[in-house]
């Protein structure tokens, strides 16, 4: 019996609760069994995958009806994968997903291949590279045949219907209808696009082994932001505003799915937005990319709660008409002091290359800290004056900053696409927000306000506030926390 199976012999055991004397008989007829018969450690290898493979499928946040994996597949970061409906993927996939990869309904993909959403960064801090990354986001369109072998570089955009022959390097912009053959990425030729055209009417799509589909399960294949209509909405906060609470509330709702930050490229691009280094029109070409080219939303009210869609209302709201928006505030003194005892807009999350004790302070803690909204980088401070703050006056900053903009982006829509709640009074206003998304009422409940991170982190409390941290609460966050808590303040 190999080894990789005894081990996993001894886990499945473990969590059974046997004892020691039963888990040793077991091992021991099992390994028996496995000598006079080989093949079965081949059924139970192959079973083995396909159950990993179908908790992990049942995992991902963002997947359409029909997905299914051949084999092994790796997939780095969950949230950054969207995969639409009818996606195959074979045997022995790397997926590096943390820059963002969408892959469009009608897809297969077969052995072996490897698609990376980020590089290293080679001009940074150390040689040959440094602990940060160069996020590019892979965009893979409908109807899509890759071959076995093929690799994708970060960046790439694969048009629907491209066919990418076997070991092809892919990079850059391949046209729709395109066949890729391997060498030089070169187009060889192009398919028959009005009989492509015909077949995408009909809907007359293949599943793994090119079989069509029957009707009926092309019927039940879910759906992109662009057909959700009314029944699309967005959760809009500051982090640490309880955005996983309000995402858990709703989803008790049996006609309600909301899931919480399950996109991870948006922590890059609402960022890359803020600090201008995109245009609203880029990012819009993203955000129809991300929401639209698969089909993840299943049947119902769907709606993502997560901090960063808040600088980008008016592209989600013109993007999507029908659209609502739901303001969750949580009051300033609680949010600073949440956000504080986690260490955001500290001096070594900021200014990474001014830490000279590695073993203190780590220089990086992920996407999150990368991608920071900063002052200074989106011209509100001079770099000089950024740098001069504490760590806690940029947390009190960013709380009003983002509740700011939150306020004014959803000022100029209709009452009817925006709803303001405050976190303190949840419970109290489910009914409230089931009315609003146009679901039936469930009756009051009560909603627990959940802050995972206060267990793992010492919470800082006002009791700690000097003088300093007192004043510069004043300056940033007084204001509109006393407005906006005021019993009488309407959105």
């Amino acid at each position: 019996m190999s080894s990789k199976l005894k081990q996993f012999l001894k886990t499945a055991l473990r969590r059974s609760g046997c004892d020691t004397a039963i888990k040793s008989l077991v091992v021991r007829a099992l390994e028996q069994l496995v000598n006079e018969k080989p093949e079965i450690l081949d059924y139970l290898s192959e079973r083995h995958v396909r159950s990993t493979n179908e908790r992990l499928i049942a995992g991902l946040p963002n997947v359409g009806v029909g997905v299914c994996f051949g084999g092994r597949v790796c997939i780095t970061d969950p949230r950054g994968l969207v995969l639409g409906n009818n996606v195959h993927i074979g045997d022995n996939a790397y997926l590096m997903t943390r820059g963002g990869l969408t892959i469009g309904d009608n897809t297969h993909i077969s052995r072996n291949v490897t698609i990376y959403t980020a590089n290293h960064e080679y001009m940074g801090m150390a040689l040959p590279y440094d602990h940060q990354y160069r996020d590019r986001p892979v965009v893979i369109g409908k109807n899509v045949w890759i071959g076995m072998n093929v690799s994708i570089a970060p960046g790439t955009t694969v048009g629907d219907g491209a066919v990418l022959g076997m070991g092809a390097v892919v990079h850059g912009d391949i046209p729709a209808g395109a066949i890729i053959g391997a060498g030089a990425c070169e187009q060889i030729e192009s398919r028959d696009m009005p009989h492509y055209d015909r077949l995408r009417e009909l809907s007359a799509f293949g599943g793994p082994s090119g079989m069509p589909l029957p009707v009926s399960a092309v019927r039940g294949f879910h759906q992109n932001a662009a057909e959700k209509g009314a029944q699309l909405f967005f959760v809009l906060g500051t982090g640490r505003s309880g955005s996983t609470t309000i995402a858990r509330a709703l989803s008790r709702h049996p006609d309600v799915d909301c899931r919480h930050e399950p996109k991870l490229q948006l922590v890059r691009l609402s960022t890359e937005f803020a600090h201008g280094q995109k245009s609203a029109d880029e990012v819009k070409a993203e955000l129809r990319q991300l929401y639209v080219e698969a089909s993840v939303m299943p049947p119902g009210c769907y709606g993502e709660s997560d901090q960063k869609f808040s600088n980008m209302v008016p592209l989600l709201a013109e993007l999507f008409p029908q659209a609502k928006f739901i303001w969750l505030l949580r009051n300033a003194r609680d949010t600073v002091n949440s956000t504080c005892s986690r260490g955001w807009f500290s001096d070594a999350e900021m200014f990474p290359e001014d830490v000279d004790d590695l073993a203190a302070e780590p220089l990086y803690r992920g996407i999150f800290s990368q991608y920071r909204v900063r002052a200074d980088k989106t011209g509100e401070l001079d770099p000089a004056a950024w740098r001069s703050m504490t760590a806690f006056e940029r947390n009190c900053w960013y709380w009003n900053r983002w509740n700011s903009q939150i306020e004014a982006s959803l000022s100029s829509l209709p009452e009817s696409r925006r709803l303001f709640v405050r976190l303190e009074e949840l419970s109290a206003q489910t009914e409230t927000i089931f009315d609003f998304l146009g679901v039936d009422r469930l009756g009051r409940e009560v909603v627990k306000v959940e802050n995972v991170a206060e267990s793992r982190h010492r919470l800082m409390s006002a009791d700690d506030w000097d003088a300093e941290k007192t004043a510069a609460f004043e300056r940033q966050c007084a204001h509109n926390d006393t407005r906006w808590y005021d019993p009488g303040y309407r959105l």
